[in-house]
C-alpha cells in the first residue's frame, strides 16, 4: 500500500510539474509590481515590524491610492512569506514562481491524503482520490494561483486550511493545533473565516455526529484569533448595497460555476461588469439561468438538511460553496470583474471529492469494465492540462496576459487601458485605437466617468505624438482641452479620435484636475502652440495643488528654458530632482539645457546668424516648430544655402517630419542643381520613414 501511495504522488508531482512548470519561466506582472517590485518597503528588514501590523495593501507605492476596503486588508502570513522571498531571490521572478509551484505540490500531496480518508481504502476509492486529487492539481483555475505571484495568497491560504484540516480529521483528539493553523490560514487570507461553518457541515454530512465539544472549543479559539486580528486592523465600514443585490450574487455564482464545470479558455477577469444606461448590470442570461439553478439546489439543500445527515456529499458540497461565500460580492466593492479563477483554489477541493466519489463508486459498481471509466477520467483530466498549462503560458509577461484578456473579452476597459498604454511607446496608432475603443464601450454602457478617462488617454496620447510642425493638430487638441475648461465638454473629431461627450459635474473637478491626465498635457499642448506665458501659468496651477509632481516641475524648466530664464529652469530641475532622483526626463533636459546653454554664450555677427542659433537653441530645448519659424524667412530668401537647408533639414528630423526634410531637399535640388552631389548625399543620410 505505501508502494502504491510514492507510485501516485510521483505521479501526480509529475503530473502537476508537467502542466504548471513552465510558470517558472514568468515575469512579475499585474499587481506584482506594486506589491514586490515597487515596494521598497518590503526591501528593509528593519521595517518587517511595520509590515506585520499594517495592511496588506499599505505599501510605499501606492499608500496614497488605498481604497477604504483595501486599506483594511490584514494578511501577515503572506507579507511575511513575500518578505522572506525576497531576501532570498531579491527581483528574480523564477524564485518566486518556484516556491509558488512547490507550494502547490505540497498541498496537492495533502489533498490527496484527504481523500484517500475520505473515500476509504477500497481500490475504487484510491482511484477515486487519485483521480479527485489530479483534478484538484491541474484544473484551469490553478493557473491563476500558480503563475501569479500575487495570487500566491490563496496558496499559503491553502497550505495551512488543509494541514489544519488534515489534522483535524487524522487526529480525532487535536484542538489546539488545528485551530492554530486555521488562524494562519486567516492571517494568509481572510476568506478563511469560514473554516468553522465549514467543519460543522463537514462532521454532520461524513459521520452524521457533530462532535459538539471539540468544535466548540476549536470555533472558540479560532474566533479569539479573529479578535486578534480586528484588533490589529479593525474590519471595513462597509455596507452591503442592496440595490442589485439579488443579481450580483447570482451573477458572481453563476461565473464561479461556470469556471468550475465548464474552465475552458479562462481568464482573470471573469464576469466583468457593465451597466446598461438605466444603471442596471448586464448579465449574459446563461449564467443567470446557472445561478438560478444552483440556488434552487441550495434551497432545497437548506429544507431537507435534517434528512441529509451521513451524507458524505453535503460535506464536499460545503467546501465549495462555504469558501466562495466571502467572495459572492454581498459586500459590493466595486471590482473590475465579479469573480476571480484564484478565488476557486480551497473550494475545488470540494468539487475534486465529488469527482473522486463518482470515479470511486463507478470503479466499485463496474470493475469488468475499466477502459471506459479510464478514458472518461482521461479525457477529462488531460483537458483540464492543455487549458491550464495554455493559460499559465499568458502570464510569461504582462504584455502576454493583458493581450490575451483583450482577445478573451475585446470590451474589457481595464485591458484595454493597460495594453494602450503599454502601447504608447511602441505602437502609437494602436495605442490610440484601443483608447478609442475603451471610449467607445464605456460610452455604449453608459459609463460616464470611464469613457472621460479613455477620451482624455486618447488625448494625451495624440499631444505625445502629433509633431512640433503639425500645428493644426495641435491647436485643434489645444482647443478640445480649452473647452474642457470652459464647458465641460469634451468634443474633438478627426481621423484618429472621435470624441463627443458632457462630463458630468459629479466628476469635472476631479478629473479636469488630474496632473497626469488632463493638466499636464494640456499645458504641454499649450507650450507646443507657442503660448509659454499660459502654459507657464497652468504649469504654476498644478504645482499649487501637488507641489510634488516631478513632471510638472520638468514642464516648467522646460517652459523657463525656451523663454531664455536659464536661471529659472535649472531651479526648476532642482525641485525635479529631489522629488524624482531618478527621472530620466531630468537627466535628458538637463544635458539639454547645458548644451543650450553654451550655443546661447556664442557669439553672432548678424541676424542670419542669430537666426541659425535660436534655431539650434530651439531644436536641443525640443521645439522643432520655433526652430522651424526662426529658419524659414532664411529658407525662404535663400532655398538652396546649405548652411540653411541642413539646419531645416535638422529640425525636421527631430521633428519626425521625414517628408518634409526631403521637400526641402528637393527644393534645393530644383534651386542649385550643380550641388546634386551635396543634396544626394543630405538626403541618404535621412533616417528612413
Amino acid at each position: 500500500m505505501q508502494r502504491a501511495q510514492a507510485v501516485s504522488l510521483i505521479l501526480l508531482w509529475a503530473v502537476t510539474v508537467a502542466v504548471l512548470g513552465i510558470a517558472l519561466r514568468g515575469e512579475f506582472v499585474w499587481d506584482d509590481f506594486a506589491l514586490i517590485v515597487n515596494n521598497t518597503t518590503l526591501r528593509d528588514p528593519g521595517l518587517l515590524g511595520e509590515l506585520l501590523t499594517t495592511g496588506f495593501w499599505n505599501i510605499s507605492s501606492s499608500k496614497a491610492e488605498l481604497s477604504t476596503t483595501y486599506a483594511v486588508v490584514y494578511r501577515p502570513v503572506t507579507t511575511l512569506a513575500l518578505f522572506v522571498q525576497h531576501q532570498l531571490f531579491g527581483l528574480d521572478a523564477r524564485g518566486f514562481h518556484l516556491v509558488s509551484l512547490l507550494l502547490h505540490l505540497v498541498i496537492v500531496t495533502l489533498v490527496f491524503s484527504l481523500l484517500r480518508e475520505r473515500l476509504g481504502e477500497s481500490r475504487g476509492g484510491w482511484l477515486g482520490a487519485l483521480a479527485g486529487a489530479a483534478f484538484f492539481a491541474i484544473h484551469p483555475s490553478r493557473a491563476e494561483s500558480v503563475a501569479w505571484i500575487s495570487a500566491s495568497t490563496e496558496l499559503w491560504m491553502a497550505l495551512f486550511v488543509f494541514g489544519g484540516y488534515a489534522v483535524w480529521v487524522m487526529r480525532p483528539g487535536s484542538v489546539v493545533l488545528p485551530s492554530v493553523l486555521f488562524a494562519l490560514a486567516l492571517f494568509a487570507k481572510e476568506t478563511a473565516i469560514v473554516i468553522p461553518a465549514v467543519l460543522w457541515i463537514d462532521m454532520y454530512g461524513r459521520r452524521g455526529v457533530v462532535d459538539w465539544k471539540r468544535w466548540s472549543v476549536s470555533s472558540g479559539l479560532f474566533a479569539a484569533f479573529v479578535l486578534a486580528r480586528f484588533a490589529v486592523i479593525p474590519p471595513p465600514e462597509a455596507a452591503i448595497g442592496w440595490a442589485g443585490l439579488l443579481r450580483r450574487v447570482l451573477a458572481t455564482v453563476g461565473h464561479y460555476i461556470e469556471a468550475t464545470i465548464w474552465p475552458w479558455r479562462p481568464f482573470v477577469e471573469r464576469g466583468f461588469r457593465y451597466t446598461n444606461c438605466s444603471g442596471s448590470m448586464v448579465v449574459p442570461a446563461m449564467t443567470i439561468v446557472i445561478a438560478g439553478l444552483a440556488a434552487i439546489g441550495i434551497a432545497v439543500l437548506v429544507v431537507r438538511f435534517r434528512a441529509l445527515r451521513r451524507k458524505p456529499w453535503l460535506a464536499d458540497l460545503a467546501w465549495f460553496f462555504l469558501f466562495l461565500a466571502p467572495v459572492l460580492n454581498i459586500i459590493d466593492f466595486h471590482g473590475y470583474g465579479l469573480a476571480a479563477d484564484r478565488f476557486l483554489y480551497v473550494p475545488i477541493f470540494g468539487v475534486a471529492a465529488l469527482f473522486g466519489r463518482a470515479v470511486a463508486r463507478a470503479s466499485n459498481e463496474a470493475p469488468k469494465s475499466p477502459a471506459v471509466l479510464g478514458i472518461a477520467v482521461c479525457t477529462i483530466l488531460i483537458a483540464c492540462g492543455i487549458s491550464t498549462r495554455q493559460h499559465v503560458s499568458h502570464f510569461r509577461h504582462s504584455q502576454a496576459l493583458w493581450e490575451y484578456e483583450i482577445g478573451r473579452n475585446p470590451s474589457n476597459l481595464h485591458a484595454l487601458e493597460l495594453v494602450g498604454t503599454a502601447n504608447i511607446s511602441k505602437d502609437p496608432a494602436r495605442a490610440i485605437r484601443l483608447f478609442q475603443r475603451g471610449y467607445a464601450s464605456a460610452t455604449q454602457n453608459c459609463n460616464s466617468a470611464l469613457a472621460a478617462r479613455f477620451a482624455l488617454l486618447s488625448t494625451k496620447q495624440l499631444v505625445g505624438t502629433t509633431a512640433d510642425t503639425d500645428q493644426s493638430q495641435l491647436l485643434a487638441l489645444r482647443t478640445f482641452y480649452d473647452l474642457a475648461v470652459a464647458k465641460h465638454r469634451l468634443e474633438l473629431l478627426g481621423p484618429q479620435i472621435s470624441l463627443n461627450m458632457e462630463v458630468p459635474e459629479s466628476f469635472a473637478p476631479q478629473l479636469l484636475g488630474d496632473g497626469s491626465l488632463f493638466a499636464i498635457p494640456h499645458a504641454a499642448v499649450t507650450m507646443r502652440t507657442l503660448d509659454l506665458s499660459k502654459a507657464e501659468a497652468l504649469v504654476q496651477r498644478i504645482l499649487e495643488m501637488d507641489p510634488d509632481n516631478d513632471t510638472a516641475w520638468v514642464l516648467l524648466a522646460r517652459i523657463h528654458a525656451r523663454l531664455g530664464r536659464y536661471v529659472d529652469a535649472r531651479a526648476s530641475l532642482d525641485h525635479a530632482r529631489r522629488r524624482a532622483p531618478e527621472n530620466p526626463a531630468v537627466d535628458a533636459l538637463e544635458r539639454a539645457l547645458h548644451q543650450a546653454m553654451q550655443v546661447a554664450t556664442q557669439p553672432v555677427e548678424n541676424e542670419r546668424q542669430e537666426r541659425l542659433r535660436s534655431a539650434q537653441i530651439a531644436v536641443l530645448l525640443g521645439a522643432p516648430e520655433a526652430a522651424r519659424r526662426a529658419l524659414q524667412p532664411e529658407l525662404d530668401q535663400s532655398p538652396a544655402d546649405p548652411i540653411i537647408v541642413l539646419a531645416y533639414v535638422r529640425t525636421m528630423v527631430a521633428d519626425g517630419r521625414i517628408d518634409l526634410a526631403e521637400d526641402v531637399i528637393q527644393n534645393a535640388e530644383r534651386v542649385a542643381p550643380e550641388n546634386a552631389a551635396k543634396w544626394r548625399h543630405l538626403r541618404d543620410a535621412l533616417p528612413p520613414h
